[in-house]
């Protein structure tokens, strides 16, 4: 098969008829694009994980109402067009099975209705768009992501994707495909392997589902449509100032994921870095403008972006003998397996220094529990709850000494907590009590800016 691209359209992409107008030139410009992966419209994922939480028949009600009254809005653009009463059948018909999901979880609690009905955004909104393609003479056929994605495992550790047979499934549906026509489907949701039964992928998830899907398909480049004009230098709706990075290795954005950027998920770069399909990182409401390409470079010496994390631990972990590289890997390896992930790790003689967001007493119990129950005896875990990280991320930094003495310098001047990485190659990362953290946020992009101190 010649080049083949998928694309992937994020919750304000889909927002609306005529965004999702938007994606339909998008994907109508480029010919190469095959699959079309939705995420669910901005803000529906929201209100069915509130259906699932509910805790009267009322509640749910009032929340399906809410729901009722978003749809309504979505087809009333299309002004009595035919497209309106076919997306209004389809609505109608969709509402009735959410109210009858939510019903039926309400009295039984069942784990495999729960992410049936979180799922439900990804369904409608791939129906949608499917349809509104459709009126736009975009030849597709729909797809379910259950007949393309398979994994198995546990979900509290992470399900494990079968590559394999999302490589079959993907292939073999492509092959099928005639010539003129392209796949919608729908992100965040995969089959068990073990169960046959739907499962959601977590945060991220739709972009995780495109780049399994791209990798699959063995795709030649992987498009992640959203509000923003690529990766920026910052967070651009808190920092003045940023600005779109044009290129960044695979290395450098799975970092930034990690210490916080919300443009591209940390799951999602495994899969492409894996087949190495370029990743586009580009706005949907301005298609021609700045992007970000994600690829195999030698990456440029210097500061890249700041992001940070809000409500984070710093979790110390003291214990004797953790000199010892063999007591050092078990205690690591027991971390693991108890699903704690965490964005910073610093060793010491006798202690481990972590830092993992949404941490509460229940799970520090639970973690203190289990590492004395396998050996760690005289174990002491400290924690500093609700503090607030921010992380420079790029490359060589540990030889960058004239910016490494100015952010140094700079750091005199506000209240930080602990500092990481002042000696580390590619990340530089500071806790501080979040009513500083804008403030120092600011200070860090500046000295990302002035080219003065990122040119070594």
């Amino acid at each position: 098969m010649s080049a083949l691209k998928v694309a992937k359209f994020g919750g304000t992409s889909v927002a609306s008829f005529e965004s999702i107008l938007q994606c339909a030139n998008i994907v109508k410009n480029d010919k190469s694009v095959k699959v079309v992966v939705v995420s669910a419209q901005a803000g529906i994922t929201e209100k069915l994980v509130a259906l699932t939480r509910s805790r009267s028949l009322e509640h749910i009600s009032l929340i399906h109402s809410e729901i009722t009254q978003f749809y309504e809005n979505f087809t009333l653009p299309m002004y009595g067009l035919p497209l309106q009463q076919v997306c209004n059948e389809a609505i109608s018909i969709w509402l009735e099975q959410l109210a009858r999901k939510a019903s039926r979880f309400f009295h039984t609690r069942n784990n495999s209705d729960y992410h049936t009905i979180i799922s439900m955004g990804e369904i409608i909104s791939s129906k949608l768009v499917s349809m509104i393609f459709a009126s736009c003479r975009l030849q597709n056929q729909e797809r379910s992501a259950l007949e393309l994605i398979s994994v198995s495992g546990d979900e509290y550790d992470d399900y494990q994707v079968d590559i394999a047979l999302c490589t079959q499934a993907c292939q073999q549906q492509l092959e099928l495909l005639p010539s003129e026509q392209l796949i919608v489907t729908q992100g965040f949701i995969a089959k068990h392997i073990e169960t046959d039964e739907l499962v959601t992928l977590g945060r991220g998830g739709s972009d995780f589902s495109a780049a399994i899907i791209a990798q699959a398909s063995q795709a030649t480049e992987l498009q992640i449509w959203t509000d923003v004009e690529g990766v920026y230098s910052g967070d651009p709706r808190i920092i003045a100032d940023t600005f779109a990075i044009e290129e960044l290795s695979y290395r450098a954005t799975a970092m930034l994921a990690n210490l916080g950027a919300k443009v591209l998920h940390r799951k999602s770069i495994e899969p492409a870095m894996q087949g190495c399909i370029p990743i586009k990182v580009a706005s949907t409401f301005k298609p021609s403008g700045k992007h970000t390409l994600i690829h195999n470079i030698n990456e440029p010496t210097g500061a890249y972006s700041v992001t940070y994390l809000n409500n984070v631990s710093l979790l110390t972990i003291n214990q004797s003998g953790l000199a010892e590289l063999t007591r050092i890997q078990l205690l690591l390896a027991l971390i693991t397996q108890l699903g704690l992930h965490f964005q910073v790790c610093e060793l010491h003689a006798n202690s481990i220094v972590l830092i993992t967001q949404n941490m509460d007493e229940a799970r520090l119990n639970e973690i203190d529990q289990y590492l004395i129950s396998n050996g760690f005896e005289d174990i002491l875990i400290q924690c500093e709850q609700d503090l607030s990280l921010a992380s420079i991320v790029g490359s060589q930094l540990n030889q960058a000494s004239r910016f490494t003495t100015y952010v140094t310098n700079l750091l005199d001047e506000h209240p930080v907590i602990r500092t990481f990485g002042l000696g580390h190659e590619s990340v530089m990362s500071f806790v501080v009590e979040p009513q500083h953290l804008l403030a120092l946020l600011q200070e860090l992009h500046l000295a990302i800016a002035t080219e003065s101190v990122t040119q070594l």
